[in-house]
């Protein structure tokens, strides 16, 4: 693979392992701490700051997602190897749990919007409440998941390329 297209690849899945990192670890845990609720702002508030910052995590995931999976295809073209299908797969799945966001991400809005209504009865935000912790609790193992699914990748991307006594470059 020529070393500027290594170096566009590395480089695009090392943002997306420092992103699921960052929100992961600190960013998400951030909104809800006694720094920022209620002292700051409103539970209300904080969750919508969440969403906001999450929407935008969600499309920059889909960004490097995308951009991986035309890498690879870049690979095959420059390499002529085969892409592994380990790849092709933990890609794949990736995807489709990205994917998901495009219809938990909304649904999730609608909840806490529930939640926090003043029209909403009691029964109506207790429901939204435990239906958006439900989901909630979904997307946290999905978040898991996909990191890991990241840190695979990241793992894989940055590994060094096996030589075989068959290969031109080995026998230099």
């Amino acid at each position: 693979m020529p070393t500027w297209l290594r170096f566009l690849v590395v480089f695009n899945v090392a943002v997306w392992l420092g992103a699921c990192v960052s929100a992961t670890l600190f960013i998400q845990p951030l909104f809800f701490t006694p720094e920022v609720t209620p002292g700051l702002v409103q539970k209300y508030t904080a969750g919508k700051i969440a969403q906001l910052v999450f929407g935008r995590y969600f499309a920059l995931q889909l960004w490097c997602g995308v951009l991986t999976a035309l890498f690879l295809v870049a690979e095959r073209l420059t390499t002529g190897k085969p892409i592994a299908p380990a790849r092709i797969w933990v890609l794949a799945g990736l995807l489709g749990l990205l994917g998901s966001g495009f219809w938990l991400l909304p649904k999730m809005e609608r909840l806490h919007l529930v939640k926090y209504a003043v029209n909403s009865s009691a029964a109506q935000k207790l429901a939204a409440g435990r239906e958006f912790g439900r989901w909630h609790g979904v997307s946290q193992v999905g978040n898991l998941l996909g990191g890991i699914a990241v840190a695979w990748i990241f793992w894989r991307t940055v590994s060094p390329v096996k030589l075989t006594r068959f290969d031109p470059v080995a026998r230099r």
